[in-house]
C-alpha cells in the first residue's frame, strides 16, 4: 500500500512541519528560513499559511505547489 502524504495550501506551517518533519527543509529550500526558525515556527507558523507566506514573501504559489509535488507530495 502507498501512502500519499497531502500538503494543504490553508494549513498552518506549524501544524505542516508537526505533521511532516520533511517539509521544514522543503520550506527552507524555497526561501522561507525565517518561518522554519523555531521561535518563528512556534509562533507565526501557528497562523501562517504557505498561501499566506506565498504572499508575504512574494513568493510563486506555483512554484511552492510544484516544489512540494518534486518532493512526493500531492497539494490541495
Amino acid at each position: 500500500m502507498i501512502f500519499i502524504s497531502i500538503v494543504s495550501l490553508d494549513e498552518t506551517i506549524w501544524t505542516l512541519v508537526q505533521r511532516e518533519s520533511k517539509a521544514k527543509e522543503v520550506l527552507e529550500r524555497l526561501g522561507f528560513s525565517k518561518i522554519t526558525n523555531e521561535g518563528m515556527l512556534s509562533t507565526a507558523g501557528k497562523f501562517m499559511t504557505l498561501r499566506k507566506a506565498s504572499k508575504l514573501r512574494k513568493i510563486n504559489l506555483e512554484q511552492i505547489i510544484d516544489k512540494f509535488k518534486e518532493e512526493g507530495y500531492e497539494v490541495i
